[in-house]
């Protein structure tokens, strides 16, 4: 099977996919329901992700052609959403408003996904690791950066989830 067979089959099934995911995802039946206390500690985790996004961006625009010497343009933007991701992954897992109320088996199921995530980013990073696709023009490119930065986010998020499911077990 050549690339551009898969590129088709991919780009058939990841819409019908996604189109599945997000009609289950929008039943009300099957939605998960937070109680006030989580929905405030959740948005008090967005404000904490879109200050921390703020504040990167405006120290971003201030080294950005220092920055862009050295690496492709669009991976400290892509570095500084995933920062904030785990910002607000973090505040609201450690502050029991990640999971809804009805989630018990999405937490297993989570863990496994995040784990598969990092791992195939990792195979990625292996097989990009040549000198020549690594630098492109001395510059550090997206081709090698963008799987390096998903993998270590993956990574650290399943180290959060493991780290709280720990502390959980350690309560009990």
């Amino acid at each position: 099977m050549n690339y551009f067979n898969l590129g088709i089959a991919v780009g058939v099934f990841a819409p019908s996919l996604l189109v599945l995911l997000f009609r289950n995802r929008l039943s009300k039946d099957k939605q998960d329901c937070y109680d006030e206390r989580q929905l405030i500690v959740r948005g008090k985790g967005y404000q904490y992700a879109f200050f921390t996004t703020m504040g990167l961006l405006m120290l971003y625009a201030a080294f950005a052609d220092q920055l862009e010497k050295y690496l492709d343009a669009g991976i400290i933007p892509l570095a500084i959403l995933l920062l904030s991701g785990l910002i607000l992954m973090g505040y609201c897992l450690f502050h029991d408003a990640f999971w809804g109320l009805s989630s018990k088996k999405n937490k297993k199921i989570a863990v496994t996904v995040w784990a598969m995530f990092s791992v195939l980013n990792i195979m990625h990073i292996v097989d990009n690791s040549s000198p020549d696709k690594m630098w492109i023009a001395g510059r550090l490119s997206s081709r090698f950066m963008v799987p390096l930065l998903l993998s270590i986010f993956f990574a650290i998020a399943l180290i959060l989830m493991l780290l709280k499911n720990r502390m959980k077990n350690d309560e009990e």
